[in-house]
Order: C-alpha cells, then sequence, then structure tokens
C-alpha cells in the first residue's frame, strides 16, 4: 500500500473510535433514563456494551483468516452500526414504555431485573460486536508482511483511541449542546456511512488477500507457538488485569474529578476525554520506538511498574490539586477560567501514568506476536482479554470495593494485582534478583501510600473564580485549618460522595448544624438544636401539596435528601409514603444524625427504597399516587437534569390521581432567566394548573403543577396553620396563620405561559436547561433570576385559592399584614396593596388599614391622607401615633404637635415617645423638656409600651439640647437593635465629635457614609417606581428627601 492509502484508512480508523465513543455516551445516557441511573444499573448496561466490543473483537480476530477483503467487511460494518443506530436510539428512549409493556411481577424482583438487562443485550450487542470487529480486521490489512509490526499496532490503537478522545470530548461540548441527542445520534450515522462508501472505493484498488489455513485452538493459550514461555502466556493474561486496573483507576479518578471538573455534560465529557488522551498518546509514542527495543518483556515489565508509582504519585497530586487551582486563579485573576485552570492540571497529573498503561496493551500484543499471520487472533484475542479485564473493574469497583472498602483500596487492590502479574513474569522470566526486588519494592510503596482524600475537592466545589476583590485569604480560606470545614462524616457511595460538615466561617451557631452534601454541592443542612423543625423550602415542598389534595391516600417522594419531606408526611394520615432514594449512602447519613435511631423509618405507612426514582414512576408498576414530590434541585448536574425535563414531567403526570398534586423543588443557585423560563414554561406545558411559591431573596422555589383545577381552602390552611405540630415544624415560613403561607406564592400558570411564550421547552433530547446550566456553573456568573420571579408577581391568588367575592377586602388585608416583615418585596407588597384598595373601596372601615400599609413602603403623602381621614371618624390611639409616624417621616413637626393637641385625650405611652421626637425636631422646647423628664422617670413603663424607640427619642431630644453625653448613651443603646438607623448614627457620631470624642465617631463614621449613600439610592429607587405606577406627588417626595438627604 502507498502511503496516502494508509493515511486514508488510518483516517477512518479515527473517525471509527470517535463514533464509536459518541454512540456509546449518547446510548448510554438515553438507556440511563429506561433502566435507571444507579450504579448498578449504569455499572451493568456499560458492562453490556464492553461485552459486545470483546465479542466483537474475538469473533472478527478468529475468523479473520476466511476474510479476503477486510477493508470492505470493515466498511460494511460501520455502515451497519449507522444503519442500526438510525433506529435503536428511538428505542432505547422508550425503553420503560417496553418495560412497562412486559407482564412482569414485581418490576423489581430478580426476574425483573434479569428480563431489564436481557432486553439491553439484545438491543446493544449488535452494534458493539460490529464495532468490536474493527480492529482485528485492519490489523490484517496493515500486518500482512509483518514488517514493523509494533508500530503498525501502537498506531492503529493509538489513532482509535485519539478519535475516541475527540469523540468524548465534543459529544460534551459541541454535539449535545449544538445539536442534541437525536440529531447527533443521526450525524454519526452519517459519518458511519461515509465510512463505508470511502472502504468500498479503497477496497477496489487494494488487491483480495489470501485465505490462510484454519488452525485449531484448545485454548487462548494455543494462540501462542509451542515454543512460548510462560512470561508470554502470563503477558496474555495480563492483558486482562491491565483492563482492570486502568478501568479501576478510572472509576476512582471519575469520582474525585467529577467533584473537581464538575458532575455535569461538560465537566464528565472532560474527565474521559483526559483520560483517553493519555492511552492514545501512550499508544501512539510507543509506536515510534517499540521495534527498535530488543527486549520487549523488560519494557513491559519497566512500564508496568512506573506505570503503577506514576498512578500513586498522581492520587497524592490530585489531593492538592483544589489548593493549587485557587492560588492560580487568584494571581491569573479573572484572565483565564477555572474550568481551563483545572483541565490543565488534570491533563498534567493524569498524562503519564495513562499513557504509561495505554502503552502497555499494544506493547503486550507485539510481544504475543510471532508469526505475523495470527496477529489479527491474537489481537482479537488480547483485546477481548483486557476488555474482560475492564468489564469486571467496571463493576467490582464501582459496586462493590468502593461502597466496601472506599476509593483508596480499591484504587490498591487494582495495582497490586499488576505488580502480582509482573511479579511472576520477572521470576519466570529473569534469574536476576534485582527486577524481583523492583517488584517487591512497588508491592511495599502500594501499601503504605497515600490514598485519595475527598476533603480538600468538597471544600472547593462552589468556588468558581477569584473576584477583583477577593484577597489571597478570601480564597484560601476554604482550606484553612482553623475555622475551615469540619467534616463529621464522609461516605463513598455508589452514585457519589456524601458528607456530613460545619462550617465555621458561615455560621455563628456553627457547631448546631451539619451540611449534607453530595459531590460537595448543599443537598440540606440539619439543626441539631432543633431536629425536628423542618428547613423553610423542604417544609413548603411537602406541605403545600398536601394542603392542596383532596383527601389524599398516598404520597411517591422522589429522593430522601435530609429527610424532612418524609418526616412531614409520614407524621400525616396518609396510608402510604412510598421514598425512593438513588443513593444509600444518604441513608447512611441520616443514620448518622439520628445517632442509629431514625424514627421515620419506623413509621408504618414508610416505604423505603433504594432505585432510580424516575424509571421506577416510568415503569409505571407502583401508581397512581395522590402527591407526587420531586425532592432533587440541582437541575444541572448529569441524571438529576432529567428530573426537569418535558418527558419527565409526562411521566409524572400519568402516575398521579386525578386529583393529584406534583410539587416540585427548583434551586435558582447557578440559573439565569433564560433556564428558569425554560423550566417553568415546560412544566406548565405539562400541567395544566398550578402556580409557583417563592419569596424575595430567596434562591430555591417550589413549582405545583395539577391535572385538574383544585384550589387550596382557606378554611383548611386555618386548621392546618393552627395544628401544634404542623406549626412547629413550619416555624422557618412561619406558618402563624394561611396568610404567611400564602405569601410565598408569585404567579400562577396562566401569566407564567404568557411570561415565557417565546422560551424552548427543556427534553430528554436538546438538554436545553443542563447544557446552558453548565455553562453558568464555569462562568461563575449571577443574573438573579429570582429577580424576575418578584418583578412578575402577580397577586392572582384566585387561581390558588378559593375566595367570594365579599371576602376579598379581609383576605387582602391580612395578606398584607402578613407581609409587613417583607417590605423589601417592594412590588408584591405593591400589587397586594393595590388589590387592596381596588376590593376596599370607599369603605371607611379599611382607611387606617391603607394608612398603615401606605407609610410602611414610604408612601407617605398617601399614608397621610388615609389616616387623617381615618382619625376623624375613629378616634384610637393606634391611628393617632401611624398619623405622627408619617408626619416625622415627613418632616412635618408643626402638623404632629396641632395633631397631638387636638388629640390628648386618646395618647398612650407611644404617642408621648413620638410626641417627644417631634417637639425636639421641632424645638418645643417646653413640651419636650415635660415629655423627657416623665419619659426618663418612668423609663420602665414607657418601654413595656415603645420598645427600642425609647431611646431614639430621648437620644434625639438630647442631642437637640446639647446634652451630648445623655444623647450617646441612648443612641448607643439604640443602635444595639437598631445598627441601621441613619438618623440615629448621624447624631451620635456628632454627639461623639461634640465632646471631642473624635476616635469614637470614627468606628462609626464609615459604616454611616456607606449607609447615607444606599439609602440616597433606595429614595431614588422608590421614587422612580411610584412616577411609574402613577403615584407622582408620594414620588416627589421621595425624590426631595433624596435630593436633600440628610437622615437628622
Amino acid at each position: 500500500m502507498n502511503k496516502l492509502m494508509v493515511f486514508l484508512i488510518a483516517v477512518l480508523f479515527f473517525f471509527s473510535g470517535l463514533t464509536s465513543l459518541v454512540y456509546e455516551t449518547l446510548w448510554i445516557r438515553v438507556l440511563s433514563l429506561g433502566v435507571g441511573s444507579t450504579s448498578a444499573s449504569m455499572g451493568l448496561v456499560l458492562s453490556i456494551f464492553f461485552f459486545g466490543l470483546s465479542m466483537g473483537s474475538f469473533i472478527a480476530g478468529k475468523f479473520s483468516y476466511r476474510i479476503r477483503r477486510p477493508l470492505l467487511t470493515y466498511g460494511i460494518l460501520e455502515g451497519l452500526i449507522g444503519f442500526y443506530s438510525l433506529g435503536i436510539i428511538y428505542i432505547l428512549f422508550d425503553f420503560h414504555k417496553i418495560l412497562g409493556f412486559l407482564p412482569l411481577e414485581g418490576s423489581f424482583s430478580w426476574f425483573g431485573v434479569a428480563m431489564k438487562f436481557f432486553l439491553v443485550f439484545i438491543f446493544l450487542s449488535i452494534p458493539t460486536i460490529f464495532m468490536g470487529a474493527s480492529l482485528p480486521l485492519l490489523v490484517k490489512i496493515f500486518v500482512k508482511n509483518g514488517e514493523n509490526l509494533g508500530k503498525k499496532l501502537g498506531l492503529l490503537y493509538g489513532l482509535n483511541t485519539m478519535g475516541a478522545v475527540f469523540g468524548a470530548f465534543l459529544t460534551g461540548f459541541y454535539f449535545i449542546p449544538t445539536f442534541g441527542i437525536l440529531k447527533s445520534n443521526h450525524m454519526m450515522a452519517i459519518l458511519n456511512f461515509t465510512i463505508l462508501i470511502v472502504a468500498y472505493i479503497l477496497q477496489k484498488k487494494l488487491a483480495p488477500m489470501e485465505v490462510q489455513p484454519k488452525r485449531k485452538r484448545k485454548s487462548f493459550f494455543t494462540l501462542l507457538p509451542k515454543n512460548s514461555s510462560t512470561a508470554k502466556k502470563l503477558i496474555l493474561v495480563s492483558c486482562g488485569i491491565i483492563g482492570f486496573t486502568s478501568i479501576t483507576a478510572e472509576v476512582v479518578w471519575n469520582k474525585y474529578l467529577g467533584i473537581f471538573l464538575g458532575s455535569n455534560i461538560f465537566g464528565l465529557g472532560l474527565i474521559l476525554s483526559l483520560f483517553l488522551l493519555g492511552i492514545a498518546l501512550g499508544s501512539l509514542i510507543l509506536s515510534f520506538f517499540v521495534e527498535k527495543v530488543k527486549d520487549k518483556i523488560n519494557l513491559f515489565i519497566t512500564l508496568a511498574i512506573l506505570g503503577v508509582g506514576l498512578t500513586l504519585t498522581a492520587t497524592y497530586l490530585l489531593n492538592g490539586a483544589p489548593i493549587l487551582v485557587h492560588l492560580i486563579s487568584y494571581y491569573l485573576g479573572a484572565t483565564v477560567s477555572v474550568l481551563a485552570i483545572k483541565s490543565v492540571i488534570t491533563g498534567i497529573i493524569l498524562f503519564i501514568p495513562t499513557s504509561f498503561f495505554g502503552a502497555l496493551l499494544p506493547l503486550g500484543t507485539r510481544i504475543l506476536v510471532d508469526d505475523h499471520h495470527d496477529t489479527p487472533e491474537i489481537v482479537g484475542t488480547a483485546y477481548t482479554i483486557n476488555t474482560i479485564g475492564a468489564i469486571l473493574g467496571s463493576c467490582l469497583s464501582g459496586l462493590v470495593f468502593i461502597p466496601i472498602f472506599g476509593s483508596s483500596f480499591t484504587l490498591k487492590f487494582g495495582l497490586v494485582l499488576l505488580v502480582l502479574i509482573i511479579l511472576f513474569i520477572t521470576a519466570k522470566k529473569y534469574k536476576s534478583p534485582l527486577p524481583l526486588s523492583i517488584s517487591l519494592l512497588a508491592l511495599f510503596v502500594i501499601f503504605f501510600a497515600q490514598g485519595i482524600d475527598f476533603k480538600n475537592i468538597i471544600k472547593s466545589a462552589y468556588y468558581q473564580r477569584a473576584t477583583s476583590d477577593s484577597t489571597l485569604e478570601d480564597v484560601m480560606k476554604y482550606f484553612a485549618e482553623k475555622d475551615g470545614e469540619v467534616f463529621k462524616l464522609i461516605i463513598e457511595g455508589k452514585t457519589g460522595i456524601i458528607s456530613l460538615s460545619q462550617v465555621p466561617y458561615e455560621e455563628d451557631d456553627w457547631q448546631s448544624y451539619l451540611r449534607l452534601k453530595t459531590n460537595g454541592l448543599n443537598e440540606s443542612f440539619y439543626n441539631l438544636e432543633k431536629i425536628d423543625e423542618l428547613p423553610k423550602y423542604e417544609g413548603l415542598l411537602a406541605f403545600l401539596p398536601y394542603a392542596l389534595a383532596e383527601d389524599p391516600k398516598s404520597a411517591f417522594i422522589v429522593g430522601y435528601g435530609g429527610g424532612y419531606s418524609a418526616d412531614f408526611l409520614t407524621s400525616t394520615d396518609l396510608e402510604l409514603v412510598h421514598v425512593v432514594e438513588l443513593e444509600e449512602g444518604i441513608m447512611e447519613a441520616a443514620d448518622f444524625v439520628h445517632k442509629g435511631n431514625n424514627p421515620i423509618l419506623k413509621r408504618k405507612n414508610l416505604k423505603l427504597e433504594i432505585e432510580d426514582a424516575r424509571f421506577v414512576l416510568a415503569t409505571g408498576k407502583t401508581g397512581p399516587y395522590d402527591i407526587i414530590i420531586s425532592q432533587p434541585s440541582h437541575s444541572w448536574l448529569t441524571g438529576v437534569a432529567n428530573l426537569f425535563t418535558q418527558e419527565y414531567f409526562e411521566i409524572v403526570k400519568g402516575n398521579l390521581t386525578e386529583k393529584g398534586v406534583f410539587s416540585q423543588w427548583l434551586n435558582l443557585y447557578n440559573m439565569n432567566q433564560e433556564v428558569l423560563k425554560s423550566i417553568l414554561k415546560t412544566f406548565y406545558t405539562v400541567f395544566p394548573h398550578g402556580g409557583i411559591f417563592t419569596n424575595l431573596g430567596d434562591e430555591e422555589v417550589i413549582l405545583i403543577g395539577t391535572k385538574k383545577d383544585i384550589k387550596y381552602s382557606l378554611e383548611r390552611l386555618t386548621v392546618l396553620s393552627q395544628n401544634k405540630k404542623i406549626k412547629d415544624q413550619m416555624a422557618q415560613i412561619p406558618f402563624k396563620s394561611p396568610y404567611h403561607l400564602l405569601a410565598h406564592f408569585s404567579i400562577g400558570r396562566e401569566d407564567i405561559l404568557k411570561l415565557t411564550h417565546k422560551a424552548t421547552l427543556n427534553t430528554d433530547v436538546n438538554a436545553y436547561a443542563e447544557v446552558r446550566q453548565s455553562r453558568l456553573f464555569y462562568q461563575g456568573s449571577k443574573s438573579n433570576p429570582e429577580d424576575w420571579i418578584n418583578n412578575n408577581f402577580s397577586s392572582k391568588f384566585s387561581e390558588i385559592l378559593t375566595l367570594k367575592k365579599e371576602q376579598m377586602p379581609l383576605f387582602y388585608r391580612n395578606m398584607l399584614e402578613a407581609v409587613l416583615g417583607d417590605i423589601p418585596n417592594y412590588n408584591k407588597f405593591h400589587l397586594m396593596l393595590a388589590k387592596f384598595k381596588k376590593f376596599a373601596g370607599d369603605n371607611p372601615d379599611f382607611d387606617k388599614d391603607l394608612g398603615k400599609f401606605n407609610l410602611r413602603i414610604e408612601r407617605f403623602v398617601t399614608a397621610a391622607k388615609y389616616l387623617e381621614k381615618s382619625l376623624k371618624y375613629k378616634r384610637d390611639p393606634e391611628t393617632l401615633n401611624l398619623l405622627l409616624e408619617t408626619y416625622l417621616a415627613l418632616q412635618k413637626y408643626d402638623k404632629a404637635a396641632r395633631i397631638y393637641s387636638k388629640n390628648i385625650k386618646i395618647k398612650n405611652a407611644y404617642t408621648e415617645c413620638l410626641v417627644l421626637e417631634a417637639s425636639a425636631k421641632n424645638r418645643d422646647w417646653k413640651r419636650s423638656a415635660k415629655l423627657a423628664a416623665r419619659i426618663t422617670k418612668n423609663y420602665d413603663n414607657y418601654f413595656n409600651d415603645c420598645g427600642d424607640y425609647i431611646n431614639k427619642a430621648l437620644g434625639t431630644y438630647y442631642y437637640q439640647v446639647s446634652d451630648f453625653e445623655d444623647a450617646i448613651s441612648y443612641f448607643e443603646s439604640f443602635l444595639e437593635i437598631e445598627n441601621n438607623d441613619l438618623a440615629s448614627m448621624g447624631m451620635l457620631i456628632s454627639s461623639y465629635i461634640g465632646i471631642g470624642r473624635i476616635a469614637d465617631s470614627a468606628d462609626y463614621m464609615e459604616t454611616f457614609r456607606s449607609l447615607l449613600q444606599t439609602e440616597a439610592d433606595a429614595l431614588y429607587n422608590s421614587a422612580e417606581f411610584l412616577k411609574n405606577v402613577g403615584l407622582t406627588e408620594d414620588a416627589k417626595t421621595l425624590e426631595d428627601r433624596a435630593q436633600n438627604y440628610s437622615p437628622f
């Protein structure tokens, strides 16, 4: 063959590797939806894939002597793979439906599991056998004369693996993000057909090869010549051990790097690419010098021992990689992304050990070949044995060794096997004690070498980049021994690393909390002092559907998490609460928290199952349910992302009873408006009724969806709010009344679809949200999608609540009372106030309330009008005091004095505190002195009614009369409680300066300046908002205050 022909065939083989890896990634990803994404399921699917490759290699090698046109045969097989792929992808997408049709008694029985994977074997065996056959066939073309055999084997293996490198990288970074799964699959099919056409054309230019005589084999050892040494036979066995060890190392490193680089579509693609890159380069580098080495067995032994040592070194270096990333990112700033830094560091660390492993298989194969006519069969058999070793390594490490013994033991076990086989090879080949001593030393080093340590990588899981104002201390605080994260438990589960830890730099009372994390990302937290109190959104996740469902009997919970949703629902009257958790380590963590006595697990209505919840629902064997709760909230993580797609929501809908309720937790961390709109549109395209619940400043959302138009009952919510156990559990809201709960309602389904009509649906096929959130994860940017929810709050409670028209005024009044403590949620408060005003009409009974609510959102002019009107016909202390507060805010001290004089008979202690401040600022010394004396004399009694405000009022008086010592005393007391009150802080600073305590004033000055600017900006923003909604008089008042802002 000429050089051009060799080059073209090599290019074909490169693309074979690329397409095979793309198919593997796509098909296994899709199959995870049908068979479940548990470690057992994924391990078995991967094993079936590997088994097909090994069988294809073995069969092609076994019968290669009969094939006269191997290039054409190779092309036909590639074409058949492409043809097969066009149909199989649709079968794999609907695999759960196929299982649903089968008459399986208990879909999770041993028979059901066996049937499930028998079907996977049937569907995957044909294309994978064809894929595995390619290497022996092309080997036959290249080695027909036996020249440079080692070089050709290394090049072929390296080129095919390099194609796999590009396949792994492009699938994650280009194909799925750009084209989605279906189009990517079809593009690979086109590439397969192209390979077929090119192979057909090239085969025409090659003469048919002679058929070799068939050789009878009794065992795979008889592949070797009769005079082959025992060392060579051991090298054939070592091909399997190389596969076992390399895959074991990959599984262990995957667990670590999944946290380091990210457990998302980009991170996982990058991990596989880096691992395969080392293997490919190792094989290619070997090809350049292998034929020049006389003692190839000695080279094999040397590479294996060095590979073992470098693997241990790489493991040690990976433990320190997070610290190095933080340091480099600090000095480089935003010029280089953290992902790029991590990728380079990972590549450097893994390149050498993986390249040594990559050289071992082609080198071992070359050693085994003496007669070039036997090359295809030996290559096929060696590749088969290697793949079987890989199957064992994948299954045993992920399913047995790591969960039981941990990653360090698992990695060392694989390395020990490799050293032992090398020890036997050395003993049979060499009589010199030196090689044996080196092998024994390697065993000694393995036992005492440092293993994988997950602490540093868990600590840095949320770190994305150093900001411009970051100090070195900020960047390195994660790893500080003092005040750094304290780990109480680390579990190496089958699907991730589960940890319980305490973080001193995040909470003052950090010893009272345990953070539950999976792969370094927060899942939940335990308040050890109040273990029965539910975290706010985990409480809402369970309570909202329970309160909405009509006479619910059963519930299904996706994921156990911190156990709070299960705790709430199992403590109700539900007959069945079916909890499906993917990771056993989560249950071990819960057991640790409850000190081996988890009360939730003892409840009779609980059914706990370790399985993939989507798979359980997809089979349709256990439902329908009145309530379904989906707890996993990190919507960009691989696997979890499948719980936010249209197909998943359809599965959930199909498992709900007609009046059932679905509750979905959505974390807004690592999200932008584009992704949020996509998920919301997807959810409410499937569910015809419902709404979203959240609150300003919260980065979490609860989505409620129903099949029928069922609504909350105010009466039922009232009853539930009076239940002491529920009230205690929901204290984080707090659940004082139905209105405190309903205050979290934000937007109904109808408005959501209007607001998101241009958004893209998120599906299993396009992975729209997963791809975009994965990008955001590495960019480290924040776009505050919660602001979009707040800005589009609709106040249409009629969409979720049954209300009569006559109930509306009182309902909105109570709602406004409930959210008075949430004044920063300006838009929500304003819209509810507008509704209250509309339904209240001209009813004078609500004037005081309208005045109070307008006062609280700084609509002072409007507030004064309502309160003045209310006071005319209903003279009471509360109305008087509200009006005095309004006049103080408007700095109308004369009006305050006059209204006080007119209504002095209805005053109370708080009235006198307000008038004291107004009189002092109005320089009415007589009245202010009289009030100050009375209040000071009866301080305790006045404090009961005025609270800490008494100190501000007295401080203002003494400041105005230049008694700075007393002013300081009162202001310091007041600011201990109200530390952001600008007026008090300004007068305190002036008082310090007035008596020469300049140093003390400096302690407050910086805070004062900052708050002053913040307050002025807030006034301008509020004025702009009021102007936009037509309240020009109120807006002008705030603008005037902002322009001439003086807090005292």
